[in-house]
């Protein structure tokens, strides 16, 4: 499954450079119960798009999001408003410091 996200990933960055669209990958870190090999995997996946495709890179999103009940709906995965305020903030400040 990563050879396919990651080829799929870079498929879409390129036609986005292709049409000179700016690019920036926003990361995602997989829960532990998925096997430390697979975390470790997909983490990197990231890490090595973002250096072979030379664009900017948000390591994880959701990093201060993950894991905490104010942040999360109801199924403890998916951020709620204020966990979407939180990361619309990371990202904001992200843009402000490297665009």
């Amino acid at each position: 499954m990563r050879i396919n996200d990651e080829k799929n990933l870079k498929k879409i960055i390129k036609l986005a450079k292709s049409k000179n669209i700016k690019v920036i990958l926003l990361g995602l870190l997989m829960p532990p119960n998925y096997g430390k090999k697979y975390t470790s995997d997909f983490e990197s996946m990231y890490k090595n798009i973002a250096r072979s495709e030379k664009i900017l890179f948000i390591p994880s999103l959701l990093n201060d999001v993950a894991g905490r009940p104010k942040y999360n709906q109801a199924d403890g995965i998916h951020p709620n408003a204020l966990g979407h305020e939180l990361i619309a903030d990371k990202i904001a400040l992200f843009l402000e410091k490297h665009l």
